[in-house]
């Protein structure tokens, strides 16, 4: 069974650390992305993201 690529897109203060958790996890179906249109999942502290979100 083939699992379509997911994409997250990161914004958070604490960024870095969740990249690493998330390296760490090795989840192959899971892409980070810059491009936030691309992004079909977002981890973001709302202050963050709200003034990005269209």
């Amino acid at each position: 069974m083939k699992t379509e690529t997911q994409y997250l897109y990161v914004e958070s203060k604490t960024k870095a650390e969740y990249l690493e958790l998330l390296r760490e996890a090795n989840l192959p179906q899971l892409e980070v992305t810059e491009d936030k249109s691309l992004a079909n999942i977002l981890l973001a502290g709302p202050p963050m993201v709200a003034d990005k979100l269209d």
